[in-house]
């Protein structure tokens, strides 16, 4: 089951993202994730190579940031940037749970004009792709998800999460529906 993204909210989000930064980086760099309370500096996620370091930012935005709607988005992805840019970053990417439209990313990839950093995205189609590549931690992701949606369609049951006790639920009730079927 995938992460619907344009639910999870941004907790949920920026906890999936810290994760598969961790798991993606750990065994070859340094990764810290920056509290953003009082302000993180431009710097949500830090990863450090060596002397090479490698900024993320966050932006839950599932529904992108068109220039026609939205418009303080991107001024505060810009914001974002220039902040970051004072760490002198060999890289810096933001990360979004959703598929940037063509303006969208140009728009992204135009805040490198000038600079010494590359610019990159993560949006949807790439934190997919990496949670298909680490599949445990989708999994543990999407685990109450999955619980929540059996809920909402009254087999939750049919899961057996319970034990025994939906075991012997579940076949009173098919035993039950057997009865009425003859």
């Amino acid at each position: 089951m995938a992460v619907e993204w344009d639910r999870v909210g941004q907790p949920g989000f920026d906890r999936i993202v810290e994760a598969l930064v961790h798991r993606v980086y750990d065994a070859t760099a340094h990764v810290e994730v920056v509290n953003g309370r009082g302000g993180d500096d431009g710097i949500d996620i830090k990863v450090t190579h060596g002397s090479r370091v490698r900024i993320f930012q966050l932006k839950y935005y599932p529904d992108g940031f068109p220039t026609t709607a939205y418009k303080g988005r991107r001024k505060s992805i810009r914001q974002s940037f220039t902040r970051a840019v004072h760490h002198r970053p060999w890289e810096w990417i933001l990360v979004v749970p959703c598929t940037l439209t063509t303006a969208e990313r140009e728009f992204v990839t135009s805040l490198a004009a000038g600079q010494t950093v590359r610019v990159g995205v993560w949006d949807r189609a790439k934190l997919d792709g990496l949670l298909a590549t680490h599949a445990d931690l989708e999994a543990s992701f999407t685990r109450n998800q999955l619980f929540e949606a059996a809920k909402v369609y009254g087999q939750e049951r049919a899961l057996l999460m319970d034990g025994m006790r939906d075991v012997s639920a579940r076949v009173t009730a098919l035993v039950l529906q057997q009865d009425f079927a003859v």
